[in-house]
């Protein structure tokens, strides 16, 4: 029901605080990212290619950063030379993958394909606040399949082969509204965004532990195979069949602010699909693949919108996240006092009820007796989707609810 390679990376989470299911998304943006365009499906008159956006959210405490900067340092040892700096402009971005410097002067060979991995785990550092040109082009790169011109400040104009791009970024639930404010939401980035709550673990390591060196090893031979593979990925009728079956019973998201991700949510499964088989070192895709893909994929969505917040653009949006993430990181109930006195200086005791109450109602916190507030959180027990099993998940996510 798994592949070696995405077992051996989840593996890597057992000396790590950090969640399998951060690892379990990073080892298949691994995938994506080594494939590039070397590997396609057809799809009617198009051809659709495995790349991922991917961005992990949560608190400090669930060592984010610690999974992202694991697969960066594994595409540096094997070679992979499309990552994006840490920091950059939208300028330097496009002078980057199209081999030039910020003056238009030639600086290298460019093939047919420009690929680019942005592999940042501060992404607010990499994209800037409110950057609403720099968000739209990444939204266009996602399935861009023509070449792309810019003009530059001094008049030269640039030509950038259909390029291909892999995102995998972390941030936080605050952070993210103010990467991502109404203006920018609305527009295509987010539609192509798979966002991934990061939980907090039981795990605690006082002294960092090292990964096996034999593990990494592995890992790394695994991806260096996936990075050979080349041509069709071919789906069968039992394949094409189930992804019929899954397009026509999937109901989209009920929160609003995805409703434009639900209208690329098919594309989203394909790619999934075509990684899953890749990191299987395959150009098949099985049936096995595409439960496996789809549960993933409707696990991640059951849990997106608690993770970019609970009350999208209200005032009291912030603030409620800051309680939420409170009662994340605690295993008892909390006191009412104890919390309200977190977030006093960002809202009055008045709408402090009314907040805890409005959170009550939506079911997304619970009171206990006396002791105080803890998070209610849902088990996702059952979809109405086709082709769903939590098994296929289960022995490699060890804190699957």
């Amino acid at each position: 029901m798994t592949t070696p390679l995405l077992t051996d990376y989840t593996r890597i989470a057992d000396t790590q605080e950090a969640s399998e299911l951060l690892f379990l998304w990073a080892g298949l943006s691994g995938v994506s990212t080594l494939l590039a365009k070397q590997v396609y499906l057809p799809f009617g008159n198009a051809k659709i290619y495995p790349n991922l956006y991917v961005m992990f959210l949560g608190d400090p405490g669930t060592r984010k950063s610690t999974v992202i900067k694991d697969l960066q340092k594994k595409l540096v040892k094997l070679n992979y030379l499309g990552l994006s700096g840490d920091k950059t402009s939208m300028q330097k971005y496009l002078c980057d993958l199209a081999g030039t410097a910020e003056d238009g002067n030639f600086l290298h060979e460019v093939s047919t394909t420009c690929e680019s991995a942005i592999v940042i785990d501060e992404f607010a550092d990499f994209i800037g606040i409110n950057n609403y040109p720099f968000v739209a082009l990444l939204g266009d790169f996602w399935d861009r399949d023509r070449e792309y011109q810019y003009r530059l400040k001094n008049g030269t104009e640039i030509r950038i082969p259909p390029p291909i791009v892999n995102v995998l970024g972390g941030t936080t639930s605050s952070q993210f509204n103010t990467i991502f404010p109404p203006a920018i939401a609305e527009q295509g980035f987010l539609s192509r965004l798979l966002v991934i709550g990061a939980p907090r673990t039981s795990k605690k390591f006082s002294r960092p532990q090292q990964t096996p060196e034999s593990l990494n090893e592995s890992v790394l031979e695994k991806f260096a195979k996936v990075r050979e593979l080349k041509g069709e990925m071919k789906f069968g009728d039992s394949v094409w069949d189930a992804l019929d079956s899954i397009y026509k019973s999937w109901k989209p998201l009920t929160d609003t602010r995805f409703s434009h991700y639900s209208t690329r949510r098919h594309t989203q499964l394909l790619k999934l699909v075509m990684a899953v088989a890749a990191s299987d070192c395959r150009l098949e895709a099985t049936l096995d693949d595409v439960i496996f893909a789809n549960t993933l994929l409707c696990y991640t969505e059951y849990y997106m919108p608690d993770a970019i917040g609970y009350f999208g653009r209200s005032g009291a949006s912030d603030v409620a996240t800051k309680i939420i993430n409170e009662l994340k990181s605690s295993l008892a109930p909390i006191p009412d006092g104890a919390l309200y006195t977190n977030v006093s200086r960002d809202i009055s005791h008045k709408d402090y009820l009314q907040l805890m109450q409005n959170l009550l109602m939506a079911d997304k916190i619970q009171l206990i007796s006396d002791k105080g507030y803890m998070l209610h959180v849902k088990p996702i027990k059952d979809n109405s989707c086709t082709n769903f099993d939590l098994n296929y998940l289960k022995p490699l996510l060890k804190d699957l609810h």
